[in-house]
């Protein structure tokens, strides 16, 4: 949510250690962990294509880059897939998943106060904010943006991926008899199978796309899914065709907004599907496939398969045991009128900067379990929670003028407002 020097500054740190040279230098060890998952698999012969193949290097390895501690690493999924649906409508999923994102942030927010990993991308963070280049309370928001775009999105392009060739057992072929075309077949599956379907934007000026008038101020919504299956862009659109011209593909976006992750999911991705072509002969699904509900990523949730290898099953490599912090993940739950914070073991962890710091009621392990249905006071504090420690800096332009307002000073009929306004379809412009 952020554009010229604004995001320029942001960019300048999210960016340096993912140039093309240092996404490059990352290759051998990408390598290394998807021949070791490979060998994993082959073992196994069936195995679910989503949790056991395209959610390991994400969750294992690009934690590791960022220097993410080890605990707190199994409620990335949820807190990623927690961050693209507070991004879509106002629904019952967006009020749902904002309990879960508060968290994901709250945890950025104790890692951004610890001693980080010397080189890791988390610690150039920090090092940022301490020339201040970055403010210190950006800090678990540009952790955030670091880490929980880049899970879903690429796992839900490797869980497509397999999905595709599976059913299209030509185009595997294909593949396997060029291995070196792995970054245009997976730009195909991206174009395919996109997985972020679309965000929203701001016209700037008054202006006609097609013959739909936009005037200045709108909120647009641009669907990248609707754009990477066009007709008047793609022949066939609808067909899975690795040998296409697709590189001019929209998955990751455009412009000054593009992906700033883009290298590092196409190597995770590249390194996996030339692992496989390598070793496996044939995707054979078993049952049919789940499809993943969110309100901004199209992914599969689940789908077995089983595989046939033409080559000999070689040792996996070892695991790295790496030493954990102490943090016990938290869980919220309603209490009363109000929504509290309560750790199944210990508090969360202090924050130099105020954030994660716990002063809720405990609440029964039972409500943590199974919360009960949410009043319109719950909804309330759920969302000013989520201004408070989602956008702590953002500012609001009102339609009717005046002075911007940080969003964590908005009443909650404004803030329902903001976000209508950002995000919900209902009140965006279509093509």
């Amino acid at each position: 949510m952020s554009d010229g020097a604004e995001h320029d500054r942001i960019r300048s740190v999210t960016g340096s250690p993912l140039t093309a040279k240092a996404v490059s230098a990352l290759r051998p060890d990408g390598h290394i962990r998807a021949e070791a998952m490979v060998d994993r698999l082959l073992q196994q012969s069936t195995f679910d294509a989503v949790p056991d193949l395209a959610e390991v290097l994400p969750t294992e390895w690009v934690p590791d880059l960022l220097g993410w501690p080890e605990q707190g690493r199994a409620d990335l999924l949820k807190w990623g897939a927690a961050n693209f649906d507070v991004l879509g409508p106002l629904n019952q999923r967006a009020i749902d998943a904002t309990e879960f994102a508060i968290e994901g942030v709250n945890f950025a927010a104790w890692v951004a106060s610890e001693s980080l990993p010397e080189g890791s991308m988390a610690a150039g963070i920090l090092e940022a904010a301490a020339s201040g280049v970055l403010r210190p309370e950006e800090c678990p928001i540009v952790l955030c943006d670091y880490l929980f775009p880049s899970l879903d999105t690429t796992v839900s392009g490797l869980g497509a991926a397999i999905w595709l060739f599976a059913t299209h057992p030509d185009q595997w072929d294909l593949f396997r008899s060029d291995p070196g075309r792995a970054r245009q077949a997976f730009d195909e599956v991206l174009r395919l199978e996109t997985p972020v379907t679309g965000f929203t934007r701001v016209a700037t000026r008054e202006t006609a796309i097609g013959d739909v008038q936009i005037p200045a101020g709108a909120r647009v919504l641009v669907s990248f899914a609707s754009a990477n299956r066009d007709e008047r862009k793609w022949d066939e659109p609808e067909r899975f065709d690795i040998n296409r011209a697709n590189a001019s593909h929209v998955a990751f976006g455009y412009g000054v907004h593009a992906c700033v992750g883009m290298g590092l999911a196409r190597l995770e991705a590249t390194e996996v599907l030339s692992a496989l072509a390598r070793r496996v002969e044939r995707f054979e699904l078993v049952g049919p496939p789940v499809r993943k509900l969110n309100n901004t990523i199209r992914a599969f949730s689940h789908w077995r398969c089983t595989v046939r290898s033409e080559l000999p099953v070689r040792v996996a490599i070892s695991a790295i045991e790496k030493p954990q912090k102490n943090f016990r993940s938290t869980t919220w739950a309603s209490a009363g009128s109000s929504w509290a914070r309560s750790s199944r073991a210990s508090p969360m962890p202090p924050s130099s900067s105020g954030w994660g710091q716990d002063s809720a009621t405990s609440v029964s392990s039972e409500v943590m379990c199974s919360p009960p249905p949410r009043s319109a006071s719950d909804q309330e504090a759920l969302w000013q929670a989520l201004a408070r420690e989602v956008y702590p800096t953002t500012t609001y332009h009102h339609n009717s003028g005046g002075d911007p307002q940080r969003i964590p000073d908005l009443s909650y009929e404004q803030l329902k407002a903001f976000h209508a306004r950002h995000y919900h379809p209902s009140n965006a412009t279509f093509f």
